[in-house]
């Protein structure tokens, strides 16, 4: 199963941001992230994407000094988070709408999702 914090996520931003800083404290999904990057090896490219939708729980400023690049480290609270290596999906977990599914396919028993009444 999951455990309370398997969706928190770590982010770290370059600069000051304040779009960022004004999602701080919102709805439990207010801030939507996505990230797209490849992954590389023996040759072989693959394309990964990760989606994540949470709010912010808490703001390092770090440490400025005048004339150095800063950065900000933030810690988000999810509620959804889905992976994605060349469009297709390995795990897709939504907290709010009860779903949990590995490789596309659901994790919830229909059983239990039909006694849920979410069928």
């Amino acid at each position: 199963g999951l455990n309370d914090g398997a969706l928190d996520a770590t982010a770290v931003f370059g600069g000051f941001m304040p779009g960022v800083i004004r999602k701080y404290g919102g709805d439990i999904d207010e801030l939507k992230l996505r990230f797209v990057g490849y992954l590389y090896t023996s040759g072989d490219s693959r394309v990964c994407e990760i989606e994540m939708r949470g709010r912010i729980t808490e703001i390092d400023m770090g440490e400025v000094k005048q004339g150095e690049d800063t950065s900000h480290t933030y810690a988000i609270k999810n509620t959804y988070y889905k992976l994605s290596v060349d469009d297709q999906e390995l795990i897709e977990i939504d907290n709010l709408n009860f779903i949990y599914k590995k490789d596309g396919k659901s994790m919830i028993p229909d059983r239990a999702r039909s006694a849920l009444g979410m069928n």
